[in-house]
């Protein structure tokens, strides 16, 4: 779970500064990077012996990012990244609304919230539907729109599913 969660980390990070700038990361450095990280885990020289599970994850993941923004979104503008919410739930006195945006962008006159999922393969729409999943969605829509000021049907969500094993093709 630790192996997973620093991927997760570094790929976040990367994604996040790519939606500010455009721009993707040295991916040499990614790999020293994480393997700074691994270093520090347990069983770190285990882990060394399987770069594959996830030092060669991360470029092909992220090299893809490029493209299906393009294609997904036209000409989209940056918002925000790791978007903190931390919002009152409304005749709840003393509770609150927490949650951090993976990326939030503008196209179209619509704002588009996205979050990252990883996963080894596609999802099917048992997992994309999961009440558990979908509810964090409907949430960030609804505290956005509040704490934001924009209408419910200008803002779009939906989760990006970053697969793990890339294609041979």
């Amino acid at each position: 779970w630790h192996q997973l969660k620093q991927i997760l980390q570094v790929l976040h990070d990367i994604l996040e500064e790519y939606l500010k700038t455009r721009a993707l990361p040295d991916f040499e450095e990614q790999r020293v990077k994480l393997t700074e990280l691994f270093n520090k885990l347990p069983k770190a020289e285990k882990l060394a012996e399987e770069p594959q599970l996830w030092q060669e994850v991360i470029e092909p993941i992220a090299t893809q990012i490029p493209e299906f923004m393009t294609k997904t979104f036209g000409d989209w503008e940056y918002v925000a990244a790791e978007y903190e919410m931390f919002e009152p739930i409304e005749n709840e006195t003393g509770y609150f609304f927490k949650g951090f945006v993976d990326g939030i962008i503008k196209s179209n006159d619509k704002v588009y919230i996205i979050d990252w999922k990883t996963s080894s393969d596609f999802w099917d729409k048992s997992k994309s539907k999961d009440p558990k999943k979908y509810l964090q969605l409907v949430l960030y829509k609804h505290f956005y729109s509040i704490k934001n000021n924009v209408p419910l049907d200008q803002i779009e969500c939906g989760f990006v599913v970053l697969r793990r094993k890339t294609p041979k093709s």
